[in-house]
């Protein structure tokens, strides 16, 4: 059983192109706390490769990610 993760932030990155939704990540990771997750939407497909890989570079946890219609949204974990 997984437990249900309250977002810290919600980031709207709805109707923007790369690389946006990207920037705006890379800003807001550090307005959270260490151990807390934001929410990114997204609408840009090629968030759905830039975010996995943002993650995998920056080594911040990419706890979830989902399509739903045309909204991509991420839920990611700030690890230090």
């Amino acid at each position: 059983m997984s437990a249900v993760l309250e977002n810290e932030l919600v980031v709207d990155a709805v109707g923007q192109f790369c690389p946006m939704p990207i920037i705006k990540l890379s800003q807001a990771i550090g307005l959270i706390p260490i151990g807390r997750t934001l929410q990114l939407l997204a609408t840009d497909a090629g968030s759905w490769h830039d975010v996995p890989a943002w993650a995998r570079q920056t080594t911040h946890e990419l706890v979830h990610s989902e399509k739903d219609g045309k909204v991509f949204t991420y839920t990611v974990k700030r690890t230090h």
